[in-house]
């Protein structure tokens, strides 16, 4: 029998995955910064928080892309699909 699947989890594991793969894209494209950094970015970005550690004058144009694509992937109209 396949358990059934409960919001809460399914929710967690949308952000957890989203936000440790864009941390690692967005490390990988911008090398002057650390991982951590990153990874508060785009957890920042996935929860729409709009906080940052790093100055996004610095952040190539790709970068800040993926910044908000990522913005989009954790709005609400979003986050209320999966």
């Amino acid at each position: 029998l396949v358990p059934r699947l409960q919001y809460f989890w399914v929710h967690l594991a949308y952000f957890v995955s989203i936000i440790l793969i864009g941390s690692l894209i967005f490390w990988g494209l911008e090398d002057k910064f650390d991982y951590i950094d990153c990874l508060f970015v785009m957890t920042s970005a996935c929860t729409v928080t709009g906080l940052s550690s790093i100055d996004f004058t610095q952040v190539s144009g790709g970068g800040q892309t993926l910044v908000l694509i990522w913005i989009l992937m954790g709005g609400l109209v979003n986050v209320s699909l999966v």
